[in-house]
C-alpha cells in the first residue's frame, strides 16, 4: 500500500492564508498524514486552526507538553489509517500508523528539535530511547532538527563546525 506524508515547517498558521495553503498542500499531494512544525499556536487557538485545516480528519498536538505554545501537529486521514501517539515532548512526537487496508504498521516520529544545542540533547535520549522500541521495524523520521550536519548544507551562520553539528 502507498501513503503520501507530508512534514511542513510552517509559521503563521495562524493566519487564514497560510490555512488555505496548508489545505492545498495535503490536497494537492493527496497526503494521508501531515505534520505541521513551529505552529506555535496558544491554546485558545488550536482546534479552529486544525478544524479549519483538516476539516473531519483527526489530529493531535504536543499543545500540552510543549510551554511556548503547540511546536508539533499531526493530522490524518481516519479512513485509511489509524494512529496510536506513542510519546510527545516540546521536540518530538512519536507515534505508531497502522494501514487500515492491508493492516501494516510505521513508526513515525515528527521533530522540531530546540535551536540551543544543550537543549537538543534531550531529543538525541529520546531518539536512542525510542530507537529501541522501534527494534529494526520501518521507522519514518521528519521534521526540523534546527542544525546542520555538513557547512555546506547552511546558507548562513558559522563557517566551522559548531557543537550542536558534532552532537
Amino acid at each position: 500500500m502507498m501513503m503520501n506524508i507530508g512534514c511542513w515547517n510552517v509559521r503563521g498558521s495562524n493566519l487564514r492564508p497560510k490555512q488555505e495553503e496548508i489545505k492545498n498542500v495535503i490536497r494537492s499531494n493527496n497526503l494521508s498524514l501531515f505534520a505541521i512544525l513551529e505552529s506555535q499556536l496558544r491554546f485558545n487557538k488550536l482546534q479552529t486552526m486544525c478544524n479549519n485545516v483538516f476539516g473531519n480528519w483527526m489530529w493531535i498536538s504536543n499543545q500540552d507538553v510543549s510551554p511556548k505554545g503547540t511546536r508539533i501537529i499531526i493530522g490524518w486521514d481516519p479512513d485509511e489509517i489509524v494512529v496510536m501517539p506513542l510519546d510527545a515532548n516540546s521536540q518530538v512526537m512519536h507515534c505508531q500508523v497502522l494501514f487500515i487496508k492491508d493492516n501494516k504498521r510505521l513508526f513515525c516520529s515528527f521533530v522540531y528539535g530546540c535551536n540551543y544545542y544543550i537543549d537538543r540533547r534531550k531529543l538525541w535520549d529520546l531518539m536512542e530511547k525510542h530507537f529501541y522500541l522501534v527494534n529494526g521495524q520501518s521507522w519514518l523520521i521528519a521534521g526540523d532538527f534546527n542544525v546542520t550536519r555538513e557547512l555546506v548544507d547552511s546558507m548562513a551562520g558559522s563557517s566551522k563546525i559548531t557543537r550542536g553539528m558534532v552532537e
